[in-house]
């Protein structure tokens, strides 16, 4: 053991191990190696499953996803794990993005696909901080009547959206209501259709949407 703790000594060119009177422990170095070590061994461990046609660990996985994610995002991430893993099972629950949060933090999520808007914050203030990866950014489509003067436009930015009448969803507890927030004025008349009825109601009377 001691030839081999030398060898590996001389590669990392670094002493790995602090010999003391009570014992021997790791150094920086040692700790960073034993990582290195531990992950390749994994992948090691893998792949001799894989190649012996071995099914992969099974588990589950608990996701949580705000509403559109639903339409294509979470099928499609989800048929491709089925391909690859099929061991691994995943229940998945819908919720908003503030709530999904929440689960994570007490621990009844493993992960969830939550959405973000400009000013892009943090999605809480709790420490440490959530791992956040984008997996897909898309751009936002203003729905207006064709006499409205944004109606042709290429593109609108969002200061020119202040004071507008808005068809919207109402704020909740948890989220506020599209083109809500400081600094805006948007009519307070403004209201939420059935989803049937949204451009009955950006037409008439005329309104943003």
């Amino acid at each position: 053991m001691s030839r081999q703790i030398a060898s590996l000594e001389r590669a990392a060119r670094t002493p790995l191990l602090e010999r003391r009177h009570d014992g021997v422990r790791l150094t920086a170095a040692g700790y960073i190696v034993l990582r290195r070590a531990a992950a390749a061994l994994d992948q090691i461990d893998a792949t001799a499953r894989e190649l012996a046609g071995l099914p992969a660990e099974a588990g589950t996985v608990r996701l949580g996803w705000y509403p559109s994610a639903g339409a294509l995002l979470v099928p499609r991430a989800i048929a491709i794990l089925r391909r690859t893993h099929p061991a691994i099972t995943v229940t998945s629950r819908e919720g908003s993005t503030p709530a999904l949060v929440r689960a994570l933090r007490a621990g009844s999520l493993d992960l969830a696909v939550v959405a973000s808007a400009p000013p892009f914050r943090p999605p809480d203030a709790e420490s440490p901080h959530l791992e956040l990866e984008t997996l897909a950014e898309r751009s936002l489509y203003l729905a207006v009547p064709a006499i409205h003067p944004f109606a042709g436009a290429d593109s609108v930015d969002v200061t020119d959206l202040r004071g507008q009448r808005w068809i919207a969803s109402p704020s909740t507890r948890e989220q506020e209501r599209l083109g809500s927030g400081p600094g805006w004025t948007n009519d307070p008349t403004s209201h939420t259709p059935p989803a049937t009825g949204w451009p009955s109601c950006i037409s008439s009377p005329p309104g943003v949407g």
